[in-house]
């Protein structure tokens, strides 16, 4: 019976963190949603996606990337995927530049 119950929990968890995400903009309680969602089934895409928005709303570049990474690895196609990856990639790339010093007054 668990594992009738599991794919059903994570669906629950899913529209929680959605939810969580869309009428109080809480990245950490949605975070905590979208994980438990991936720990009743971890092949859901979405849960993934949704994770990595919240890591990277959270400041989380590094496990906002592995999320999306992981959505993509079961399911290629997923456009989401695909956009926030980029976004991610692009956060990641600008804060890896080295700041220019400033040049000495004279």
């Amino acid at each position: 019976e668990a594992t009738t119950l599991a794919p059903r929990l994570a669906v629950a968890h899913l529209a929680l963190a959605n939810a969580t995400v869309d009428v109080f903009a809480d990245y950490h309680r949605a975070l905590a949603h979208f994980l438990a969602a991936l720990a009743c089934d971890a092949a859901l895409p979405d849960a993934h996606v949704g994770a990595g928005c919240a890591h990277r709303a959270l400041g989380n570049i590094p496990a906002a990337i592995a999320a999306f990474e992981a959505a993509l690895a079961l399911d290629p196609d997923a456009a989401a995927a695909h956009a926030h990856l980029a976004t991610a990639l692009c956060d990641a790339a600008t804060a890896a530049k080295p700041t220019t010093p400033p040049k000495e007054v004279r």
